[in-house]
């Protein structure tokens, strides 16, 4: 890929640009996978598990009070019911008459992150747990998704859903008039 003269770019920008599109891989990169092979083992791979919850029971107060916080509106008031705790500054005698409304906003904001994180929770374990069928040895097994590993050979029946990081080694319709 080149990138010509109609390039409104300086030419310090435009140097580098045509290497950037290049793909050469550097001496020993490459990566070998084994496919249903004693060798599949060798290499270490991360495990299949999906997790994108963001929240935990235990981080959940801190981050979500965190994020609130560190939006621009809540910011401000937090501050305005800091100052207003101090007499000497403040017409309401040291009362943060502002905190209440701040707490009901941040409260409910939370309530509904904390909500929508419980059911990416519950998304992330029915995906994780979902049935798929692997190949060990000689015969296929029924197991859950978190099993497969990296070399797998795995058998993905009609209508069953098929993760995007499967690469297709054949298929077989039984019936091509009824698929």
């Amino acid at each position: 890929m080149s990138l010509g003269a109609s390039d409104k770019r300086p030419a310090r920008w435009r140097r580098g640009a045509s290497k950037m599109f290049e793909h050469k891989p550097a001496e020993g990169s490459l990566r070998i996978v084994h496919f249903n092979s004693p060798r599949a083992g060798e290499a270490v791979f991360c495990s299949n598990k999906i997790k994108t919850s963001l929240y935990t029971w235990w981080n959940a107060p801190f981050k979500l009070t965190f994020e609130e916080l560190i939006k621009a509106a809540n910011f401000y008031f937090l501050c305005v019911s800091a100052l207003q705790c101090v007499p000497a500054v403040s017409n309401t005698n040291g009362v943060p008459t502002t905190l209440p409304a701040l707490l009901v906003v941040m409260g409910i904001s939370m309530s509904l992150k904390w909500t929508e994180d419980r059911a990416r929770h519950r998304a992330d374990k029915a995906a994780n747990n979902s049935l798929c069928h692997r190949r060990v040895g000689a015969r296929i097994v029924d197991g859950v998704w978190t099993d497969v590993e990296v070399g797998d050979l795995i058998m993905v029946k009609n209508h069953e859903p098929l993760p995007a990081d499967v690469v297709i080694v054949a298929t077989f319709e039984p019936d091509a008039d009824k698929p």
